[in-house]
């Protein structure tokens, strides 16, 4: 076996995750209505979506790549480690995200759909309005966050896999590639909501008995996976 199999695997039980709930909380809370779209979404197609995720993808192994440029310092991940914070009980990274994401918070950043902040409840408001967009998604989209998940999986399984531990006194460096890749991360895998409405608009009648049987296709998320992890561990490896 691989040495690496477990952690591809939990990998991609968490890629799994989204359509999942996704397609469960339309059954639950409005399966019988229609697609929630407050203007035109003729530019919501398969092709688009296939588009964005390409894109993603390919920022999420570039951040991965740089990420493995620096060592793994267990001082940044320890609870109550912050030493801008004394007394508090955050890690180092959890200080500089939640701080970070204040800061993204005021000037809009989570108005987006395709946004997810790792610590939802330390938010500020918005200093900026709300942007004049299509609203694709049910409504039940906005309910659906399993950043904790992400976090923890990227914490314990991810960064073994791309860097080893060491010592780098630059923990404000460390932190941001830790942030940049918790973010692109977090944007790829809840896309899969984008995924599951694209495909239930095109072909509704398809799609309900899947949902109601709660069905998914592991297999596609397993080839995601791949994508993105391989190309990143074969560099790091080469």
């Amino acid at each position: 076996m691989h040495p690496i199999s477990r952690e591809r695997e939990i990998l991609y039980t968490v890629l799994n995750f989204v359509p999942a709930i996704y397609i469960l909380h339309r059954k639950v809370l409005n399966f019988e209505g229609a697609i929630v779209v407050m203007a035109d979404s003729s530019g919501f197609t398969l092709e688009s979506v296939r588009k964005s995720l390409i894109r993603q993808e390919d920022t999420l192994v570039f951040n991965l790549i740089e990420r493995a440029k620096y060592p793994i310092v267990p001082q940044l991940y320890d609870d109550g480690n912050c030493p801008i914070l004394p007394g508090s009980s955050d890690s180092f990274l959890e200080s500089f995200v939640k701080e970070t994401e204040a800061v993204q918070a005021k000037f809009g950043r989570y108005q987006s759909p395709e946004e997810h902040p790792f610590f939802p409840d330390k938010l500020p408001e918005s200093l900026v309005l709300p942007p004049r967009t299509t609203q694709i998604l049910h409504s039940a989209a906005a309910s659906i966050n399993i950043n904790k998940a992400i976090w923890d999986i990227y914490i314990n399984k991810v960064l073994p896999l791309i860097a080893s531990e060491g010592r780098d006194d630059n923990y404000t460096s460390i932190a941001g590639c830790d942030l940049q890749c918790l973010q692109a991360l977090s944007r790829r895998i809840h896309y899969g909501k984008f995924v599951a409405e694209v495909k239930f608009k095109d072909a509704p009648e398809e799609y309900t008995p899947a949902i109601q049987a709660q069905v998914t296709f592991s297999h596609y998320y397993t080839d995601v996976a791949n994508q993105l992890l391989m190309p990143t561990i074969i560099i790091m490896i080469s």
